[in-house]
This record gives structure tokens, sequence and C-alpha cells, in this order.
């Protein structure tokens, strides 16, 4: 058996200890100087085997054969290291939905004392004006009240939810549309991209639309793919009886009474493909966070709640998503559609 060093593995001084610390697996180990030595000298055995079953027993040494998907990335290792060191890995729910929500609420509590005194009202420079002391500001119509009525929700109704109106919302956030291409053609230039609603960095779009449907009218309970360039819906698979939102988002119980997700996915080839640095990795957070907004305007202005969250188990939902674990593909944020009372405290913290 030929061993080789993990790609998925950094290693750290801390403390006056060296750390091997693998960001996919969450784990970390604390490496003896003779092993440290023999990692550098490539020489794992160091005419002492039991440094080279430390070093197996710990993932530090794989098997040759063992696949790994640092290939597939191809980009800045730090952006890999970034989004799989950060992905949130599923367990076992061993409390009650109510225990857990009065648990997030001591905590809470808890930190209010460590909070900064200027977090909410920071101020930098020297006064100019104020937005009360302007006579004539413009009027925005029905976008004031948009602005005004979009909440975070918490507490849902499990209401069917009519399909035109989800389409609606999807279409608006993800349909494709084309640049100006008579302002292009006039300076000899082409592009092959296409724009969103929303500002895309590079205008790649480099985000997917997912709809998980569990009570829309018209369609049955499955997950769907958004086809931008076609405004269509593809089934990818019908939703198991038992699914649940609140399992699928770490536990929080309260999002089993929405009607509907939509995930939004990041395709981190498309980012590849132009930007080869690091920072490019910051455009994909971007990216995701305004067509979530979109998708909260348009929401709000169809009387529809919703609900935000990156709190999920990465790995589930890409299952559920049907990617593969080779892919460059993943998901990123998921906004929540449902109905109910105008809420934004946990159903489960009624009777706190």
């Amino acid at each position: 058996m030929e061993l080789i060093l993990n790609e998925d593995i950094f290693f750290v001084y801390k403390d006056g200890c060296f750390i091997a610390w693998d960001y996919v697996k969450h784990k970390q180990h604390r490496l003896s100087f003779s092993s440290v030595r023999a990692i550098l000298d490539c020489d794992f055995r160091r005419d002492n085997p039991n440094i080279e079953n430390e070093l197996f027993n710990a993932n530090i040494l794989i098997e040759k054969s063992t696949p790994s998907n640092c290939n597939q990335w191809s980009w800045d290792i730090l952006a890999r290291i970034f989004h799989l060191g950060t992905v949130k890995d599923k367990r076992d729910d061993v409390i009650s939905p109510t225990e857990r929500a009065r648990e997030y609420v001591e905590y809470c509590n808890s930190i209010n004392e460590e909070m900064g005194r200027d977090f909410f009202n920071t101020e930098r420079g020297d006064t100019l004006t104020s937005i009360h002391d302007i006579e004539g500001l413009p009027d925005i119509g029905p976008l004031q009240a948009l602005l005004e009525n979009r909440r975070t929700n918490r507490s849902f109704s499990q209401e069917e939810l009519s399909f035109s109106y989800i389409m609606k919302i999807l279409d608006e956030t993800f349909r494709y549309r084309e640049h100006d291409h008579t302002e292009y053609a006039r300076r000899g230039l082409y592009t092959p991209t296409k724009r969103r609603s929303s500002p895309s960095g590079g205008s790649l779009q480099s985000c997917e639309a997912y709809l998980i449907s569990k009570n829309v009218s018209s369609i049955e309970s499955g997950v769907y793919h958004f086809r931008s360039h076609t405004s269509s819906l593809g089934l990818m698979s019908k939703l198991r009886q038992e699914f649940s939102f609140g399992t699928l988002c770490s536990g929080q119980k309260f999002a089993d009474g929405l009607s509907a997700f939509i995930v939004i996915t990041c395709r981190f080839e498309k980012l590849m493909w132009k930007y080869k640095h690091s920072h490019a990795y910051r455009v994909a957070l971007l990216d995701a966070g305004h067509l979530s907004q979109t998708i909260h305007l348009l929401a709000t202005a169809l009387n529809i709640r919703t609900w935000v969250t990156g709190a999920f188990y990465d790995d589930e939902v890409r299952k559920l998503l049907s990617i593969s674990i080779d892919s460059t593909e993943y998901p990123i944020l998921i906004v929540g559609l449902g109905t109910g009372d105008l809420n934004p405290i946990d159903a489960y913290l009624n009777d706190y």
C-alpha cells in the first residue's frame, strides 16, 4: 500500500505545537516533532513504523488510490480551504425543538453585555446633515412599502402557496436577460454572458436556483431546478414523506411550517473560468446575497412570508439537489417561503 500526504490538510504552528488541520473532516491533530520531520522529509517510517501508523490513523497519510476532490477546484487553494472548512456537518438532534429554541435565546442573553457600545450608533467623521432636515425627498412609491414591510419570519402556517406566485419570484430573480448588444457592437465588443435583475460579478451569473416544493399548488412535492435560459422548472426528484425543512436546517424545526425553499447554489467553475484569485470567492457570496434580497422583495410584494438561513447541513442539501461530490457546485444560501402571522420569533418559543 503506497501512502501519500492528504491534500486536504494544512499545518499550523500554535502554542508550541504543530497542528495538522483536516479542514474537510473538521478535525485537528497535534503532531510529535518526529512526525513533523517525517512529513518534511517525505520519509514516513523514519525507522519507526509507529510514525507511519500515527499519520495514517490521523488521516494525514492516505492510500494513493483514495480519491480527493482537491483537483476539481483548479483555483486558488485559499478559496477551497475557506469553503470546505466552513461546511456544516450533520449531527443527531438530541434535544427537542423547544429546548433548542430556548438554548439559543439563553445564549443570546448571555452575550448581551459583551456587545460593543457603538454597534448600533456608529459615527464616523463630522456631522454634515440629517435626512430629517432635507425637504423634497423623492417619492419611491411602492418600493418604500416593500422596504418597510420586508421582515424575517419564524412562524409559519403550512398553507398552500400559489404556483404562479412562486414562478413569478423565480423568473424575475433568476431569468437571464440580454445585454444591450447594440452598445457592445458599436464598440466592436462581444460578450457571451447574460444578465439578471440583480448584479453579478463579471456578469457570470455563478448561482443556480432550486425549488424544494412541499406545499405549492399545481405541482407535486419535490426538488426542481429552475432553468434560467428557458424560464422553466425541471423535476429532479420527489420528496420523501418524512422530509423535514427543519432537520435539513440544523434542527431549526419552526422551518417545518414553510411551504417551499429556494436553494441558491454557486457553480464555482463559472468564476474559476475568468477569475483565478481567491478574492473572487467573495463574489460568489455577493451574488447569492443580491439574489436573496430580490427574492425577499418580490415575496413581500406578493404577501409571502420569508426566512433566510445559511445554517444547513451542506452534504445533506447537496445530496437532495443531486449534486455529486466531485462537482464544483455547492449550496450557499436558502430562502424559505410560507404563510402565517408576521412574527420574527421562533414558533417554539410561544410558551417561553
